[in-house]
């Protein structure tokens, strides 16, 4: 049986499948996808007003214009604890040496990763991960809570996320920044060989890797 709520997606489109986009649909009465690739102002689906917008693994950053067409609430999955906001969360985790990461649901308003929390779930990090596996595991944690809280939306189950919201769980002041994380991944000579294995295992992921700058020469490393 069709809810009969109105939903906007914001995600990226490599997650169609995976998060299966299509059967998702058939839950609501309508419910409209923006992927970060398609992502326009002028585009129709945002004239439209929706009883949930959803922010789902999405780069993009949402204004008030757009928050105010959500008449229930304007949702974020944002992949990282309270502790870290912004971006490179979980490189600065790693660089940390913190015990435990994991994600965060919550309201979205005019800043970033600062709205009403959720839910909160976290898992411990094992010795010596790599950002590889730390994303992996937070990504699939956190699909896992995308899927059940599009489900529970559907029917009706919204007001006991309202719920979930403690006192002892709040956002940190400190937020993130892209020049922090350039910072982190630019070796500063001397270095230990221990500090040097562990901003490897906190920066190279994909095409990003750390590098060191000498002489004005700059080298990436390649393994």
């Amino acid at each position: 049986m069709k809810s009969n709520l109105k939903v906007l997606l914001f995600t990226r489109k490599e997650l169609k499948e995976e998060l299966d986009i299509n059967n998702i649909r058939k839950k609501f009465k309508l419910m409209n996808v923006i992927y970060d690739s398609e992502f326009n102002y002028k585009t129709k689906k945002l004239k439209k007003r929706y009883d949930f917008l959803i922010s789902y693994r999405s780069k993009k950053i949402l204004d008030d214009r757009i928050l105010k067409k959500a008449s229930c609430a304007a949702v974020n999955f944002h992949p990282g604890p309270p502790e870290f906001r912004g971006i490179g969360c979980a490189n600065f985790a790693l660089i940390k040496n913190v015990k435990f990461y994991g994600f965060t649901i919550h309201v979205m308003d005019r800043k970033v990763d600062h709205g009403k929390i959720l839910l909160s779930k976290k898992f411990k990090i094992k010795k010596n991960t790599t950002i590889t596996r730390l994303l992996k595991q937070t990504h699939s944690l956190m699909k896992k809570s995308f899927l059940k809280f599009i489900k529970d939306i559907s029917l009706g189950k919204f007001s006991k996320y309202k719920l979930k919201n403690s006192s002892n769980i709040d956002w940190s002041k400190k937020m993130y920044n892209k020049k922090n994380l350039e910072n982190i991944y630019k070796i500063k000579l001397p270095i230990k060989k221990k500090e040097l294995e562990k901003i490897i295992r906190a920066t190279s992921y994909k095409k990003f890797k750390p590098f060191i700058i000498v002489n004005g020469y700059k080298f990436v490393l390649t393994t």
